[in-house]
């Protein structure tokens, strides 16, 4: 599975511990990049949201599919998203009887 003499130290491999470590060890060069970049922010004017998953408004306190008819009616300053109805239920949201939210996970 491994080279002679070479093997994971807790469970990482050798070579994921010298990727993670590669920019804090001091190097001389000076001229390699960061392992993992900063990512750059989105644009001031582009709404995220995710493509699947549950909102809720907080004014009625219902949740919805993201492609409810009522979802559509959601102030887009005061959406919640959820990646499963379970967390809109501890939340204290009640399911949308249009859109019947929990239907196949039950």
């Amino acid at each position: 599975m491994y080279a002679p003499g070479v093997r994971p130290v807790h469970g990482i491999p050798l070579f994921a511990l010298a990727l993670l470590f590669a920019g804090s060890c001091g190097s001389t060069t000076g001229d390699l990049p960061p392992v993992f970049p900063d990512p750059e922010p989105p644009p001031e004017h582009v709404v995220r949201e995710p493509p699947s998953g549950f909102l809720g408004d907080p004014t009625d306190r219902f949740f919805h599919r993201v492609d409810c008819p009522r979802a559509a009616s959601v102030d887009p300053a005061k959406r919640q998203f959820w990646a499963w109805p379970w967390e809109a239920l501890d939340a204290g949201y009640a399911p949308c009887r249009l859109c019947e939210p929990m239907h196949g996970f039950r």
